[in-house]
This record gives structure tokens, C-alpha cells and sequence, in this order.
């Protein structure tokens, strides 16, 4: 696969409608494929390992692009549903409040973290190529500090236990980042199974019109701890939160499976630096 066909693909069908895709690209996409030249900096002429990578960041940035999507949709469905139940309830009689529960919001809210869920299953994909591994998906596995099954965590044993003496001793900053980040992940994954697996997304709330204050209540999701939060905002922060974290790891595993040279961030995007103690950097 060469530069040119593989830009052709990614701007035929990776392409931006908002803010949120463009920081999808420019942080995820545009790094990996293009800016850090993974075929000669990280795999060494090896075009198989190379083409298999890159599948993978196309996978995981069209799994977030779609995520995306459904967090717009959700908030524009939601618009108009809350405009319906506003005015369908101030022309019925009665005195209770009123839920409402619309399947396309619902839908949405599936769709969005099913879609998450398929992103980290690519983001372990890409670990296969660079390191040798033989991930199939974002594992989860029991913790035995916590005593209970985590999101992430499988993966996380697998790199402190199976990496190279070399790159093990290298590998802190990306361990840390993925440790720092097992519990809120692991909190995307449960919302993604409740629906899928027919236990239906319980901790949030129908459309709840206050025929008392006459107002209209948007969805809400119950985290626990009284926290709670709209959804159309939780979404938005979660998918900012998600891009955050896989820039971060990918570029992290980019670097530890590299010739020894250390991720700059310029103006113009990403590219690669030799690092103050060459000795110590990766053989």
C-alpha cells in the first residue's frame, strides 16, 4: 500500500463534519499514517506489519468518526423530541408528570458506545503489529488489587509481562497512561453491555416533562455517588475524553516500538527527535 493510495483511501472516506472528527484526524489519523512515516521509523521496511497497522488506525478512527456521528445525531433528535414532549404535554390533561422514552435517542446511545467499544478493540489490534502480540480485542481481565474484572486489564498484563527486555524498560509512560485510565474505560464498556445484552442502560432516565413547573427535563444518566449528568453533554465530554486517551496510547506505542527516537509535537503535526541520552533510548 503505498502514500498515495493510502491518502486517497483515508480522505475518500475519513472525511470531517465538525470539530470533534477534524481533532479525530489530526490527532489520530494524520500521526499514525502519515506525519511519523510508521514504515521506515517504527517497522523497518516491513510492509506486511505496516499495512496490517495501518488497517488498524483506519478501523479505530472510522469506529470514533461514527461515534461521532451518533453523538450528533443524539442531540439533534433530542432537540426535536424535547420540542414534542413539550408541546404534546402542555396540550393533554392531567396533573403527573410524563416520561418518554424515544427509541431514536436510544439508539443513539447504543450506537455511540457500541462504537467506542469497537475503537479500543482496534487500539489492542494496533499493539499486534508493533510488538508481536496476538490481541482480537480490548480484553478485559480480573484485577487483583480491585478483586473484580476490568476493561483494558488484560492488555495491561500482557505489555508489563510480555514485552522485550528493551522496550520493557522503556514502557512506563504508556503502562502508567493505561493504568490512569482501566476505571473510566471500564465504566464505557458496562454502558455498552447493558444495552447490547438486553439489560437496557437503566442508570439513564426517560424525558421527563414537570407539569408542575411546566418544563421539559432532558435525558440524564445516573453515575453513581449522586453524580449525575444530561446525557447530550456526557456524550460530548466522553468523546473528547476517548480521542484524548487514544492519541496518547497510540503515539506512546508508536514511540516505544520505534528506532529509538523520541515523539515531537510541532505546529505542523507530529515527527520524531533524537533524544537528549541516546544511550538510553530503545535498541
Amino acid at each position: 500500500m503505498d502514500n498515495n493510495k493510502e491518502q486517497f483511501i483515508l480522505s475518500e472516506f475519513l472525511i470531517s463534519k465538525d470539530e470533534i472528527d477534524s481533532l479525530i484526524l489530526s490527532e489520530i489519523c494524520n500521526p499514525a499514517v502519515f506525519q511519523l512515516n510508521p514504515l521506515n521509523a517504527v517497522f523497518w521496511g516491513d510492509k506486511q506489519k505496516n499495512e496490517r497497522f495501518l488497517g488498524t488506525i483506519f478501523g479505530l478512527s472510522e469506529a470514533l468518526l461514527k461515534a461521532n456521528e451518533h453523538r450528533r445525531k443524539y442531540l439533534s433528535f433530542e432537540k426535536q423530541k424535547i420540542e414534542e414532549v413539550y408541546n404534546g404535554a402542555k396540550q393533554s390533561s392531567g396533573t403527573a408528570n410524563m416520561g418518554f422514552n424515544p427509541i431514536e435517542l436510544t439508539t443513539e446511545i447504543d450506537g455511540f458506545f457500541v462504537q467506542i467499544k469497537s475503537g479500543l478493540d482496534q487500539l489492542a489490534r494496533s499493539l499486534n503489529p508493533l510488538f508481536g502480540f496476538r490481541f482480537d480485542a480490548w480484553h478485559k481481565a480480573k484485577n487483583p488489587k480491585s478483586r473484580m474484572e476490568e476493561s483494558g486489564f488484560g492488555i495491561l498484563s500482557s505489555l508489563e509481562n510480555n514485552l522485550p527486555k528493551n522496550k520493557k524498560d522503556k514502557s512506563e509512560r504508556l503502562l502508567e497512561l493505561l493504568r490512569s485510565n482501566i476505571g473510566w474505560l471500564s465504566y464505557l464498556v458496562f454502558l455498552r453491555d447493558n444495552p447490547v445484552h438486553r439489560g437496557g442502560a437503566k442508570n439513564i432516565t426517560q424525558i421527563i416533562f414537570e407539569r408542575g413547573k411546566g418544563v421539559v427535563i432532558p435525558q440524564r444518566i445516573m453515575h453513581g455517588e449522586g453524580k449525575i449528568e444530561d446525557v447530550g453533554p456526557f456524550l460530548t465530554r466522553t468523546i473528547y475524553e476517548v480521542i484524548g486517551f487514544f492519541s496518547g496510547f497510540l503515539l506512546l506505542s508508536m514511540e516505544l516500538a520505534g528506532a529509538g527516537l523520541v515523539l515531537l509535537k510541532t505546529q505542523n503535526g507530529y515527527g520524531w527527535g533524537i533524544p537528549n541520552n541516546p544511550d538510553k533510548a530503545n535498541n
